[in-house]
């Protein structure tokens, strides 16, 4: 009996062993790598999937900013962002939001095996809306250094394949992998093992977190099961947060403006907000996420508004210029055929010109990150439409349909000889700026009528017996080109007709053929010294 029970235990003891070699070695079903599905948009709100150019994702830091990797951010219209979604079949239960512009950290190297500064931002053309389905994340400081320490586990998920070579996950996917190492001097965390837990192929950009705090970005890594690299989100707070306050915050303060940056404040970081001169602003100083405030009626021109943003690593500020008011003094320039100086221009009368207003100022973009070359600029309009009038009458100087034109440019002819007036007005959100000029308009011994044309275009000379003023050739050329469309040898005629100057008195030109636009009359005079051309701009339409 006893010998029994010794043999009955030693088979109990085999086939125990036996049983957990087996289910050791029982393959894993593939998710995420080795993961679990998210059934609910609660759990990673803040999760974005982007359709469309390069696979991958990111994550919401602010109502219309996205945080991802550098190597997957897309600048092309063709991208979309899914957000508040956990399966691909089903993204019409989310939002849906359309590229507007990203902005690459100026460090990032581009490596396919070792990429350093892995981070981008992209902007979206309409903000999110928060719901608890849709929220943002927040971001980890060095105050959370914690959070990342070697042998802790947190959570990466994403719509990646779910083993190497495989096909992309239809579902939202999590894994806890185990941070093996931290690399300060190159911002990575590595992390994987667990059996091979792991991201994979289209999880880049999505997040590394742990309670409900984003501590890394999916960058790379070797084949997926074996781990993979994160960017450190803490070292890039400067980057993200002078990103979105100095390329997506308002240009125009009129009315109640509002300068927001991170929807959510690390741990251990502050935001203070200033506008200058104060004589400008309505509220001239603030702080925490958002900063409102508004012309103060009296006064216009360039302001700045600076965000000084305190970190447990330093403190940066970032500054940019804004336009506060009406927009400011209007300059024209036009088309070549003439030239404006001062309040006064003189034009030949039943000619087309073409002028164009612009009311713009040069943006300074200053900050002490050393992370954004500084200073940089752009150009901007302080107005966003222009309209044109002109004196007495329209049939006195415009033969435009129209005396308001809602764009920078505009084309028009004249009639008669004299003087008018022309009036540009610059307009914007908080008012208008106009500027006057006056033309005097004389008669140049021939014109072109009628500008703009449909049909026909006519080249009619007032003193035809003068042979000496009559043209020896006159093309019409493309705007831009130059190309020669059509042309006629006015010399040959007036050779041939020397005694019937009504023959050359009026040339006319069928351009039913030509595209509708604008085009260059050439009246050449071919002298034996030296060839004499005017040009004179027409314009074509139905």
């Amino acid at each position: 009996m006893t010998h029994f029970k010794i043999i009955l235990a030693i088979l109990l003891v085999l086939l125990s062993t036996f049983g957990n070699e087996t289910s050791a070695k029982k393959p894993s079903k593939p998710k995420i790598v080795n993961g679990n599905i998210v059934s609910s948009s609660t759990v990673f709100p803040y999760q974005v999937l982007f359709n469309g150019g390069n696979d991958g994702g990111g994550t919401i830091v602010a109502k219309r900013w996205i945080l991802t990797a550098a190597h997957i951010a897309t600048t092309g219209s063709s991208l979309q962002v899914y957000a508040g979604v956990v399966n691909r079949n089903n993204l019409s239960s989310g939002q849906n939001r359309v590229f507007k512009q990203q902005k690459t950290h100026p460090n990032y190297n581009g490596s396919l095996t070792n990429p350093l500064n892995d981070v981008a931002l992209i902007e979206v053309t309409q903000p999110f809306t928060y719901n608890g389905s849709v929220e943002a994340v927040k971001l980890a400081s060095a105050n959370n250094a914690g959070l990342w320490a070697i042998g802790n586990q947190p959570t990466v998920s994403g719509f990646g394949r779910t083993s190497s070579g495989g096909s992309l996950s239809n579902e939202l996917r999590q894994v806890n992998v185990q941070i093996t190492n931290v690399d300060n001097t190159n911002n990575k965390i590595r992390a994987g093992g667990n059996g091979g837990n792991d991201s994979c192929q289209g999880d880049s950009g999505g997040p590394l977190s742990s309670n409900n705090t984003q501590i890394g970005i999916v960058s790379a890594g070797g084949t997926c099961g074996t781990g993979g690299d994160y960017m450190m989100v803490s070292k890039y707070l400067d980057f993200v947060t002078q990103t979105i306050h100095l390329f997506g915050t308002p240009d125009f303060v009129c009315g109640n403006t509002t300068f927001e940056n991170l929807s959510k404040l690390p741990d251990g970081v502050s935001f203070q907000w200033s506008a200058s001169p104060s004589n400008f602003f309505t509220v001239n100083s603030g702080s925490g996420l958002t900063f409102t405030t508004a012309n103060n009626g009296a006064n216009y021109g360039k302001g700045t508004i600076t965000l000084t943003v305190t970190t447990p690593s330093g403190t940066y500020t970032h500054s940019k210029d804004v336009w506060v008011g009406k927009p400011d003094a209007i300059t024209l320039t036009t088309d070549g055929t003439f030239s404006i100086n001062g309040s006064t221009t003189s034009i030949c009368k039943t000619f087309g010109y073409c002028m164009t207003a612009s009311s713009t100022m040069i943006q300074s973009i200053n900050s002490n990150s050393p992370t954004l070359p500084s200073p940089t600029t752009k150009i901007i309009s302080t107005a966003s439409n222009f309209t044109y009038s002109g004196w007495p009458t329209s049939n006195s100087f415009f033969n435009i349909s129209t005396l308001s034109t809602q764009n920078d440019r505009t084309c028009f002819g004249t009639n008669n000889t004299g003087s008018y007036f022309l009036t540009v007005n610059a307009n914007n959100s908080c008012g208008t700026n106009g500027r006057s000029v006056i033309f005097q308009v004389n008669s140049c011994g021939f014109r072109v009528f009628p500008n703009p044309a449909q049909t026909t275009l006519a080249i009619e000379f007032e003193n035809p017996e003068m042979i000496e003023s009559i043209p020896d050739w006159i093309e019409i050329q493309e705007e831009k080109s130059q190309k020669v469309l059509k042309s006629k040898d006015i010399k040959a005629i007036k050779d041939k007709e020397k005694n019937n100057s009504k023959a050359y008195s009026k040339i006319d030109f069928d351009v039913r053929d030509l595209l509708r636009g604008i085009y260059y009359v050439q009246i050449v005079f071919d002298g034996t010294k030296q060839k004499m051309k005017e040009s004179v701009r027409v314009i074509l339409t139905d």
